[in-house]
């Protein structure tokens, strides 16, 4: 387990392939970049909301967060 501090965040939650996360991870940063943005110097993560030995592929739920200052 881990923690992080509470924080704001830009969030983005992808449905579908794990092959298919660079997409959502270009969207959230291209946003950033967008709305001039500010990321905090930590580190960026994922959460994987099922588990794919017992969800079919396009039902995967991957949450990607970038957090902000």
């Amino acid at each position: 387990t881990w923690s992080l501090p509470t924080t704001q965040a830009l969030a983005v939650e992808h449905r579908g392939s794990y092959d298919n996360l660079g997409n959502p991870w270009g969207a959230a940063y291209q946003y950033v970049r967008y709305k001039k943005l500010k990321q905090k110097k930590c580190a960026t993560f994922e959460i994987y909301r099922n588990d794919p030995a017992n969800t079919a592929t396009a039902d995967l739920q991957t949450d990607i967060y970038l957090p902000l200052k």
